[in-house]
């Protein structure tokens, strides 16, 4: 993953919170079977207010908050994981959402740089 100096000190946990219109342009391509969803990298709650006034039931959590995704041995907590992770643990939130979302045939949705690919 390339990485672009923009000059800027880097925050703390790579906290980068989504705005609102971002998570509202994902909503129309979510499939409507989804009703249930997980925010794993919530921070202040931004995505979660966003997929909850969109209509969906959502668990925001937050390594701040004491549960780390990557370490997570609690149940599922939705349908879809849908987040915007921490660049630096981007590639390891998307294996791990893909393998707990497998079994159950559950969605992931990350929200990434464009350049991430």
């Amino acid at each position: 993953m390339s990485q672009r100096e923009s000059g800027y000190e880097r925050k703390e946990r790579d906290l980068y919170e989504t705005p609102e219109w971002v998570t509202q342009a994902l909503v129309p391509h979510i499939p409507a079977r989804v009703r249930n969803v997980w925010e794993p990298a919530a921070g202040s709650g931004k995505m979660v207010r966003a997929l909850e006034s969109a209509g969906y039931s959502v668990v925001g959590t937050d390594i701040d908050h004491g549960k780390d995704f990557l370490t997570w041995n609690g149940p599922i907590l939705g349908h879809a994981i849908i987040t915007n992770p921490p660049y630096v643990h981007a590639r390891e939130f998307i294996e791990r959402a893909i393998n707990l979302m497998f079994a159950g045939g559950g969605v992931v949705a990350m929200l990434l740089r464009t350049d991430f690919d």
